[in-house]
């Protein structure tokens, strides 16, 4: 059921025409830039957008939400359990592809991060329900890099970005599933907790 699901949204995402993602997304950035979760973040762990994902690099772009706030982007831990941790990215950052042809900074060991030192993670997802369900590409990585939350960890507030629709009557969930605290699409933000 999963898998049927997450074909049907790949192939959704990806056939969108080019100036209706540029508008969705320009949007959906206006919406986290008003924000006080995101006026308020210092660590802000944003992602790379590929085959047809928001881009959320105005969020970057605008000088006038860049103050105080440092930017990372995930990576593929080299311990799996770990999920993913985070680098930090400047105007001058380099990347390379990794395993799933997803562009990553190139670091320096000392400068990686985990998800409990962030402020706000912003996600890519596929699907998402009312409760707050996430289905994402199926490997699980921000699930096992989130799992502290299940003990109620207030941070990193988790927000999921997707078009509205992406937006399912609902998921099923499994135990290391870990619900977000909200969603942002084009029409808005959509608070769970």
């Amino acid at each position: 059921m999963k898998d049927q699901l997450r074909k049907k949204l790949i192939k959704k995402r990806s056939v969108q025409p080019t100036e209706a993602q540029t508008k969705k997304s320009d949007k959906i950035c206006h919406f986290i830039h008003q924000s006080d979760t995101f006026i308020n973040a210092k660590n802000v762990a944003l992602y790379h957008a590929v085959r047809g994902e928001v881009d959320l690099i105005s969020l970057r772009s605008n000088t006038k939400h860049q103050q105080n706030k440092q930017f990372f982007l995930p990576v593929v831990s080299l311990q799996q359990d770990q999920g993913l941790v985070f680098a930090p990215i400047h105007e001058n950052s380099k990347y390379q592809q990794n395993q799933f042809s997803i562009p990553e900074p190139v670091y320096k060991e000392e400068e990686l991060i985990k998800a409990e030192q962030l402020d706000l993670i912003l996600m890519p997802l596929l699907a998402f329900d009312r409760q707050g369900n996430r289905l994402g590409m199926g490997g699980g990585y921000y699930d096992r890099s989130l799992a502290f939350k299940q003990q109620e960890k207030t941070t990193p507030v988790s927000i999921g970005i997707a078009y509205d629709f992406q937006k399912v009557s609902s998921l099923s969930a499994e135990p290391w599933d870990v619900r977000l605290d909200m969603v942002v699409t084009e029409s808005g933000l959509h608070k769970f907790r």
